[in-house]
């Protein structure tokens, strides 16, 4: 068999296309070209139906001679050949605007100016300069991928074009830009965010719609030059975490993200109340780095960038805590993060900016990480201990003279065969299971019963709900509401039914009915959308997947489709089971003893509570001491 070189023109063609495969994509490579030509108005025109983007900038304008050379240079990175590029400009010398089409015409041409009544993108006049771009047809010659395309969730193209704005913006301030969503129902562009990148906590508000008050961060680190802002409250999503290295928008792991949110927490926290256990928070920040590495997140340099940022989160965190504590926190001072000249042994390496110039070596690595922590380490103690696994109960014992730990596995059908010995002190039953001594905490063991009762209960009934009196209003923002508006189908199986409001002016949500779980908390209207906007972000991220109209086929599916619930109907239910279970000091009969462990060996998961605990612990092997 032959094998034959591709033409150069479908080599270039595969290669465009792999780069030019999103809207956001196109939308960055035009603004770099309107930024670049110092605009300081920039409007977004975005229309999903018909494939095409416009945009129109205030920018210094070309030359026709510009133009000629801008549609035959390649200046576009190879869009030309994935869409149709059409640029109407004016030069501020010029009374007239020339126009070309990029790829086709070698030859700019005279036009008037756009007709923004019968146009149904609807330009603006140029004025005494500017640039309008036109792509449209964009993948025509790949079907597959417009289909795609077209199929993508809205949320997701906007929030992807919206990053693409914040690469652009967060380095250049003072520029107006405009992004509009065309709506098919009523045949206009409708704005979906506006900003004016006057400042980083200004661009995170505006684009992303951020209700928090951020704090200005700066330390230094060797060749490392840091600063960004970091926000005083912790919010519902993980997605706004931005880490910038010379200009390039690095991506975290979830590992790197979870390990930087657990120094955020309990941080900023203003609800006293046991309601906010139901809700996971993370914190927001947009930090830049500067340094005469090149990085890339498989790099040493980036692990050193890691620990740099651990250390000032956690710096951060403690300065922060203490002025919320004398309410001290003023948003127009930075934190400066360097050490002070009267720092402590522990921070030798924090952030140093006096000790020597050359590579980071491991040592200033562990001690950014440890501050200072003693090399001696302390004898281990292992205690024995119960891992859990579905059904089963491992656990490992120590022997009568020896180091070793026995493995020991417990299974549900053990728990059909068994002898209670006693209850102790109101809170635990003693019993022998498989010839095993073993010790049942009561007050866990009812509660893994009766959450596998709630839930089977709750999956079985989906989607009952009861009506309110009085339906709830909130105000949501324009990226909450397509959010809420991509996942009305999958609330709506929940037994969770609302609309929204259809006018720009009448952004609302409108909540009619909910489980009878969410009853008592339907006079807090904040708490209720910050629940649906919890499971929305999971959705988005694919911690949760979407069970709409799901169907019990056998008696196991209730726990697989249980899974996929929101977090907040599962913490509802868990902390339902907790009040109703049997507490420690309650008195139980022996009969009252046999019907729980007999209710516990028919549960799903018999040997952890609700929230994880172990419900049995094995204390002695009684064949080991016969």
């Amino acid at each position: 068999m032959k094998v034959q070189r591709l033409d150069d023109s479908v080599i270039n063609q595969i290669k465009y296309h792999l780069h030019f495969n999103t809207i956001d994509s196109i939308v960055e490579t035009i603004l770099q070209r309107c930024s670049s030509l110092k605009a300081s108005t920039i409007t977004i025109k975005i229309d999903l139906q018909a494939v095409a983007v416009f945009i129109q900038s205030n920018d210094v304008g070309y030359t026709p001679n510009e133009l000629e050379e801008l549609a035959v240079g390649g200046n576009f990175g190879g869009l030309e050949v994935v869409s149709n590029i059409k640029v109407i400009s004016k030069f501020k010398e010029f009374k007239c605007p020339y126009t070309i089409t990029v790829g086709r015409s070698p030859i700019a041409q005279l036009c008037d100016e756009p007709d923004s009544k019968n146009s149904y993108c609807k330009p603006e006049p140029i004025g005494k300069h500017g640039t309008i771009y036109m792509v449209s047809n964009i993948f025509s010659n790949l079907p597959v991928r417009q289909a795609q395309l077209k199929s993508t969730p809205m949320y997701k193209v906007i929030n992807n074009v919206k990053l693409a704005l914040l690469q652009v913006l967060y380095k250049r301030s003072q520029i107006q830009v405009s992004l509009q969503l065309y709506n098919p129902q009523k045949f206009q562009f409708e704005e979906m965010s506006t900003t004016n990148a006057a400042s980083h906590t200004k661009l995170l508000q505006d684009l992303f719609e951020i209700d928090v008050q951020f704090k200005p961060v700066k330390a230094t680190f060797k060749t490392y030059q840091i600063e960004g802002i970091i926000g005083l409250q912790r919010i519902n999503t993980r997605n706004h975490q931005f880490v910038f290295v010379n200009n390039k928008l690095m991506t975290l792991t979830r590992t790197e993200i979870a390990g930087f949110s657990d120094v955020f927490e309990n941080f900023g926290d203003l609800d006293p109340s046991p309601k906010k256990k139901m809700l996971r928070k993370y914190p927001t920040y947009l930090i830049s780095i500067t340094c005469d590495k090149d990085v890339t997140e498989c790099s040493y340099s980036w692990r050193v960038i890691l620990d740099i940022l651990k250390r000032i989160f956690i710096k951060f965190v403690r300065l922060g805590q203490s002025k919320q504590s004398t309410n001290e926190v003023d948003d127009n001072n930075e934190f400066q993060l360097s050490p002070s000249p009267k720092r402590a042994k522990t921070d030798k390496f924090i952030l140093n900016t006096n000790v020597r110039w050359g590579d980071v070596n491991r040592r200033e690595i562990e001690g950014m990480v440890s501050c200072g922590k003693s090399s001696s380490s302390k004898p281990q103690v292992q205690p024995p201990t119960t891992k859990i696994a579905h059904d089963c109960c491992h656990h490992h014992q120590p022997e009568c003279e020896s180091n070793e730990y026995e493995h020991i596995q417990f299974d549900k059908l053990h728990l059909t065969k068994y002898r209670i010995i006693k209850q102790i002190d109101k809170k635990f039953i003693l019993l022998i299971i498989n010839s095993k001594l073993v010790i049942l905490d009561q007050h866990a063991a009812d509660e893994r019963v009766k959450v596998e009762q709630l839930m089977r209960e709750f999956v079985y009934n989906m989607p009952r709900n009861l009506r309110l009196v009085q339906p709830l209003r909130i105000k949501v923002s324009s990226s909450e509401h397509l959010l809420l508006q991509q996942y009305l189908a999958q609330f709506k199986s929940l037994g969770i039914i609302y609309y929204l409001g259809k006018e720009k002016k009448d952004n609302d949500l409108i909540i009619t009915n909910v489980p009878e779980l969410l009853i008592p908390s339907c006079n807090d209207g904040p708490f209720i959308k910050s629940l649906l906007m919890q499971h929305c972000f999971d959705l988005q991220n694919n911690i949760k997947n979407q069970i709409v109209n799901a169907t019990i086929a056998n008696d196991g599916d209730w726990l697989i489709v249980m899974h996929h619930t929101p977090q907040f109907i599962i913490n509802m239910i868990n902390s339902r089971a907790c009040r109703s279970a049997i507490m420690f000091g309650d008195e139980l009969t022996m009969q009252e003893m046999h019907q729980l462990i007999d209710d516990l060996s028919k549960c799903k998961l018999p040997f952890q509570c609700a929230h994880g605990r172990p419900s049995i612990v094995p204390l002695v092997n009684l064949r080991n001491n016969e």
